[in-house]
């Protein structure tokens, strides 16, 4: 496995952690091998979206 791939790997891996409420934690390294970084990308928006929904008003 060349540095820059588990390099790309590591930081998808760090990105899925964002987003780890509706994803299961103990699959991140797994997933982060699956998908790729637009995957990543398109699950965040939406649950970004939803936590904002969800945040407490003041």
């Amino acid at each position: 496995m060349s540095k820059s791939y588990s390099s790309s790997i590591e930081k998808r891996a760090e990105e899925l952690d964002t987003i780890a409420a509706v994803l299961p934690i103990e699959r991140r390294d797994e997933l982060a091998e699956m998908l790729t970084d637009q995957d990543v990308e398109t699950l965040r928006h939406p649950v970004n979206a939803n936590a904002a929904v969800r945040a407490p008003r003041r």
